[in-house]
């Protein structure tokens, strides 16, 4: 049986056992090319897949929320940046 907590500041069901949570969302991403000084911001990822590699800020839309919102948050989290966007480069759909 899955149990209520708050994870990130939301609530969320998860494994009172283990670490196991129930994310609910569609496993849609987002990816923000950031423009600084004639170049663009890269990140260096934190976590598996690609642990210490080089990345464009960016990460998993939550199910509460919008695509832009997602994207400045993910700045926000990853590079400490707050952005604008000002243009969307394209949406894409890739089958496993």
């Amino acid at each position: 049986m899955l149990e209520t907590r708050i994870i990130e500041g939301r609530e969320m069901e998860g494994c009172p056992n283990d670490d196991f949570i129930l994310w609910r969302d569609p496993k849609v991403a987002s990816a923000v090319v950031v423009e600084f000084d004639g170049g663009v911001v890269l990140g260096r990822r934190a976590i598996e897949p690609g642990y210490g590699l080089w990345c464009l800020p960016g990460g998993f839309v939550n199910d509460d929320e919008y695509l832009v919102d997602a994207a400045v948050r993910e700045c926000l989290e990853e590079i400490s940046v707050v952005v604008e966007l000002i243009l969307l480069f394209g949406v894409y759909h890739v089958l496993k």
